[in-house]
């Protein structure tokens, strides 16, 4: 487990890898932050939460997510966690 004290994380969903972001829990991708999340330091664990909002936008879409851990030093230590290909189903 990683220790996750002090740190925040960036969660974005692209089209592809490198490419256009769909969606992000970030402010500064706005109008697009509409994913939530969040950590529970005590269980060291990670949640990511699409509200019915991001299903709707991106209902059928494929794309590249990536979650990264950013500390809260003077120069921020970005950690790269976990990534790869994602898809919304439509129902």
């Amino acid at each position: 487990p990683v220790d996750l004290s002090g740190i925040t994380l960036r969660f974005r969903l692209r089209d592809k890898k490198g490419g256009k972001i769909l969606a992000s829990n970030l402010v500064a991708d706005s109008p697009l932050n509409i994913l939530v999340a969040s950590t529970d330091v005590a269980a060291n664990k990670i949640t990511i939460t699409f509200p019915s909002t991001a299903t709707e936008l991106l209902a059928g879409k494929t794309g590249w997510y990536d979650v990264e851990a950013v500390s809260a030093d003077a120069t921020p230590v970005v950690t790269q966690l976990v990534y790869g290909e994602v898809t919304v189903e439509k129902e």
